[in-house]
């Protein structure tokens, strides 16, 4: 919320009621903080007012020149025009460094305009420089504007630093008047259209990490934990910027990372390149509990085509129910029937994972969830020897056949079908099967233990990786 005040030299509040404020808040701080250092000493105030923390400030603080100033120095060199002044910095050019700045020079329209006559030869490094400090502002405010990941990403291009418009210039927030006012007004009157906009909107894109999946932490209980979240946030994903995933994996990954700082239920907003909208995400506690039990999600990495139009995407699958508190059985089950159709031996890597995570979501349900770790590694170990006795009596087929006997039994939920073929295969291979009393009384509430058994019934499988030994799973 904005409130002006009358007769005083902060003459603006804004309050971080709702997202955009808290965004808006943000960028502003950033860009005071900025004018602070490199010009005349601007003192925000952080406030309280009508149960909100905010800030208030002088609104002739907010200009044009200076903002697209903090805009060149925040976004650095994303700027075309900022890497050719770096490489002017020198005496001396190659032939392949002049046509290097140059292409630097004709990056986009506005710069075109202005050197695609003027181009650098070598000899007029002066003249390059001064086109450059000239028409600087004006090569800002376009670059900025249209660059797909700048400005133009989270808002509409028209209303750059506009003062107030009709509707909100953010993308999924603004409307075209002429085609669409009356559709999205109440009972078609268009005058009953409720919206508000202000030009501290335009100070929101520098709230957001400078990603092609924007996330912004709307973590308002004050001032001072909005900023820090998000600094901390930025840093996190700063690091592993170039990383090619999946963007809710990349959510969820640094979601992980970020436990240190969001031990509470959070609004986190997500702005896609892709889209002309924002997303809202709201992780609760019970979300960040079972994202802690993830630990390290790549190694979910693993995508099947189901049907003649869906495709199986593992790490949105864990995701999904991450946010929404879903056990995995089901995901589960469908690795085992993937595994035994297309002999994926990765799968038992990931099944195996997959529980030790089922057991900690599970945790509401799970009187003795200690009790039943100790029985899902006597599964394992049980599972990883038998497949190692077999193999020694060179009966590898036997291992696949009762796979896929005890796949098929988990699957159709035949708990009496699992106890049986466990009886055969513990008296076949001679082994001595404690876990199953588990089993015996309640198949369904257990069947973690089953999945463990069949993901370590592999002859290939090393020790370690089926008994969690000396750092497996």
């Amino acid at each position: 919320m904005k409130i002006q005040r009358k007769e005083e030299q902060l003459d603006t509040i804004l309050l971080p009621t709702e997202w955009r404020y808290s965004a808006a808040i943000v960028g502003l701080i950033q860009y005071f903080e900025f004018r602070n250092e490199e010009f005349e000493r601007m003192n925000y105030e952080e406030i309280d007012y009508e149960g909100w923390n905010g800030i208030a400030y002088s609104s002739s603080w907010i200009r044009e020149d200076r903002f697209l100033k903090f805009a060149e120095s925040f976004y650095g060199q994303e700027f075309w025009h900022l890497k050719a002044e770096k490489m002017l910095q020198s005496d001396e050019w190659t032939a392949e460094q002049i046509k290097t700045i140059n292409g630097f020079l004709t990056g986009n329209t506005v710069l075109k305009k202005i050197f695609e006559k003027n181009k650098f030869d070598g000899e007029n490094k002066d003249q390059i420089l001064g086109l450059l400090n000239t028409n600087r502002l004006e090569i800002i405010k376009e670059t900025f504007r249209y660059k797909p990941e700048l400005y133009r990403k989270f808002c509409n291009t028209n209303l750059l630093f506009t003062k107030e418009n009709p509707h909100c210039r953010l993308l999924g927030y603004n409307i075209d008047e002429n085609r669409k006012s009356k559709e999205t007004s109440f009972i078609f009157d268009a005058n009953k259209i409720l919206t508000n906009d202000m030009i501290e909107f335009d100070f929101i894109p520098f709230a957001f990490t400078n990603t092609r999946l924007g996330f912004f932490v709307n973590n308002n209980y004050n001032i001072r934990s909005l900023r820090k979240t998000n600094q901390n946030f930025k840093e996190i994903l700063e690091e592993q910027k170039e990383e090619k995933e999946s963007a809710k994996m990349t959510l969820l990954r640094h979601l992980i990372q970020s436990s240190s700082f969001l031990d509470y239920d959070v609004e986190i907003i997500v702005k896609s390149q892709d889209y002309d909208y924002y997303e809202t995400l709201f992780i609760r506690e019970n979300a960040r509990r079972n994202i802690m039990s993830l630990k390290d999600p790549k190694i979910f990495n693993f995508r099947y085509k189901l049907g003649e139009n869906y495709w199986m995407n593992l790490e949105e699958e864990l995701f999904d129910r991450c946010m929404n508190y879903m056990i995995l059985d089901d995901l589960i089950e469908t690795l085992l029937k993937i595994r035994i159709r297309e002999n994926i031996q990765y799968i038992d890597f990931i099944v195996s994972h997959l529980v030790d995570i089922n057991v900690e979501w599970k945790e509401d349900i799970i009187m003795d969830k200690g009790e039943l770790h100790n029985r899902i590694e006597q599964a394992r170990k049980a599972g990883y020897h038998t497949a190692q006795n077999l193999k020694k009596k060179k009966a590898e087929n036997k291992i696949t056949s009762y796979r896929q006997k005890l796949t098929s039994a988990v699957v159709f939920h035949d708990y009496d079908r699992v106890n049986e073929i466990l009886l055969q295969l513990e008296s076949y291979a001679g082994m001595d099967y404690s876990f199953v009393y588990d089993l015996f009384e309640d198949g369904e509430k257990n069947k973690d233990i089953t999945f463990a058994f069949i993901s370590a019934l592999n002859p290939e499988i090393k020790e370690n990786k089926a008994t969690n030994e000396e750092g497996g799973i």
